[in-house]
């Protein structure tokens, strides 16, 4: 039986791809892996190196198709996977060799629906790299403690990298083809639904690239209030059907909230979304700070008082890597 599954979507990256496809190729159970490559309609070599390795090893699997986005890219790999479980690597990035097959036993041994597992991250125009670490150094949760603790942002985080998803609780679950950031936050949220355990440990094997030039740099545009409106659709949701998680679900708006505004702020263009930006702004200002205080992480909350307060102080936080 395959183990695990690792989806990878692949979009113009030739420059890093061969690292990432490598790192996953010298995993320690790379024999009971599949790895399945989405080329998402690729204009480089990308599309080329994908089929290279797939002709090399049997259990690397190339799919090729026309330009529809990272989320369709996942939901075509979910589609074809076999795996127990199931994994996400971005194609710029690269995994230490004990990665998964560690995060697949510690599932195994704690009968982990979810796992979760610290990362790395590098930064392309400094060779600086970052270790970033969950509140706790080894924890493990049952169904009524995994919610609000994704919804405050403790420990369980909304990267999908960092993540092993058993894949028999998926339950036809599939990424927003329409939202371009924030997708994988609802993705989480949904399978959160679904769990019994999540266990998770302060150790990091995944390597993610800030790119000066990735998706999440740039000018400022209509995409980056996406996660405004997954986090209004998840608080909505709570209301409706678990009303005991709504003051973390209310903080999860909130941190999206100023880290839309920090975006809006850094980059370019955003002068003609100005009337969305002061409504998230008020929503800030009139957020209590006793129960940011209660429901945000310690590093959240320092971001929200930051932003709450002076909007240039957080951005020169952001600089010196503190926020």
């Amino acid at each position: 039986m395959c183990k695990v599954s690792i989806i990878v979507p692949v979009y113009n990256v030739e420059d890093y791809l061969e690292k990432c496809i490598n790192s996953l190729v010298k995993q320690k159970c790379f024999q009971d892996m599949e790895v399945i490559l989405i080329d998402d309609g690729s204009k480089d070599n990308s599309g080329k190196i994908c089929d290279c390795f797939a002709e090399e090893y049997k259990n690397i699997v190339c799919i090729h198709q026309e330009n529809k986005g990272v989320s369709a890219a996942r939901n075509a790999g979910i589609e074809h996977a076999k795996g127990e479980y199931i994994g996400f690597t971005d194609a710029d990035d690269y995994v230490e060799s004990w990665y998964y097959e560690e995060m697949y036993c510690s599932a195994k041994k704690h009968r982990a629906d979810l796992v979760v597992y610290d990362y790395f991250v590098e930064f392309s125009d400094s060779n600086q790299l970052k270790q970033y670490r969950k509140k706790k150094s080894e924890y493990q949760y049952d169904k009524s403690q995994a919610m609000p603790s994704f919804l405050s942002g403790v420990n369980i985080g909304i990267n999908l990298f960092d993540k092993l998803f058993i894949r028999n609780k998926m339950h036809n679950i599939k990424f927003h083809e329409e939202i371009k950031i924030g997708e994988d936050l609802y993705f989480i949220f949904e399978f959160l639904k679904n769990v019994d355990c999540v266990y998770g440990k302060s150790k990091a094997g995944y390597h993610y690239l800030q790119r000066s030039g990735s998706a999440m740099n740039g000018k400022f545009s209509e995409k980056y209030f996406d996660v405004i409106k997954v986090s209004e659709w998840i608080l909505k949701e709570i209301e409706k059907n678990f009303p005991k998680y709504l003051p973390q679900a209310e903080a999860l708006y909130i941190h999206s909230a100023y880290k839309t505004l920090e975006r809006a702020y850094k980059f370019s263009g955003q002068e003609q979304y100005q009337k969305r930006i002061d409504e998230l702004k008020q929503d800030i200002h009139y957020y209590s700070c006793v129960k940011a205080w209660k429901f945000l992480s310690h590093k959240q909350f320092a971001g929200f008082l930051l932003m709450k307060s002076s909007p240039k102080l957080y951005l020169m936080a952001c600089k010196i890597k503190k926020i």
